[in-house]
């Protein structure tokens, strides 16, 4: 469909444009990295990688589509913006879960394996994003 425009409507909002004076606004200070933003855990679900992760992904995660997971939702606010992130973490087959696994590094980081309302923390990138990092 064509857009129609009123030149006369255009006109007129351009000469009720005002100027605007923007010495009043600042930009906001990038995070550093290593800043740190509170956050909590809002959902934990378990599945198999299958169902979090796409066909690419999996292949680029060079993983098993069957294997045991759980998608670990977060949500907090750092410098005045929502962040919700996700992070997947694989489960062990045989129950037994190793020092090297990020499910071991989040309880040690964390203090208890991720649930619904678990306090965490979000760590500010190189880039200033702040991101769940384990």
């Amino acid at each position: 469909m064509e857009r129609q425009y009123d030149f006369q409507d255009m006109q007129k909002k351009q000469e009720q444009t005002q100027e605007i004076d923007w010495s009043q606004y600042k930009e906001a200070e990038p995070a550093k990295p290593g800043d740190k933003a509170d956050a909590v855990v809002v959902s934990v679900v378990k599945g198999k990688l299958a169902d979090f992760l796409s066909s690419e992904a999996l292949q680029k995660w060079n993983a098993d589509p069957g294997q045991p997971a759980v998608q670990v939702t977060v949500e907090g606010e750092a410098q005045g913006f929502k962040v919700r992130e996700s992070k997947i973490l694989t489960l062990p087959n045989d129950g037994i879960i190793r020092k090297n696994s990020n499910l071991y590094k989040w309880k040690k980081l964390f203090g208890d394996y991720p649930h619904v309302g678990q306090k965490v923390f979000l760590i500010a990138n190189s880039e200033g994003y702040f991101k769940l990092t384990l």
